[in-house]
């Protein structure tokens, strides 16, 4: 009973990690237009040339892209994670998406914090 419990512990916290990278990436796509405003603000109120702020935008669909791979990993990891050899599952689970997730959410909160809205 044990054995299923534990098992029943790690779906329930798979799931929510792939439900939250999802809501993040819905939370990113809503995001595009408000970033786009941005950018003709940033561009008709202080002259930047518009050119040059479309990494805002670019930015939202590089979070959108980096959720989506979080987002799979997890059933990914849930999966087939017992067939990983240990040192590429200590890799997977405490680097790549660790170091993946962290940066995404910098990216994110950099790219909210500019709203001239």
């Amino acid at each position: 009973m044990d054995k299923v419990k534990s098992e029943l512990a790690r779906y329930a916290a798979t799931f929510d990690r792939y439900a939250n990278q999802a809501k993040s990436s819905k939370v990113a796509l809503a995001w595009i237009p408000k970033q786009e405003k941005t950018v003709l603000l940033l561009h008709d109120e202080k002259g930047y040339e518009a050119a040059e702020l479309t990494f805002l935008v670019e930015a939202c669909y590089t979070i959108i892209a980096a959720r989506d791979v979080l987002k799979w990993s997890y059933p990914l990891e849930f999966f087939e994670g017992k067939n990983f050899p240990n040192e590429i599952a200590n890799l997977y689970e405490n680097f790549w998406q660790a170091d993946l997730d962290r940066y995404t959410n910098q990216l994110q909160g950099f790219v909210f914090e500019v709203d001239m809205n």
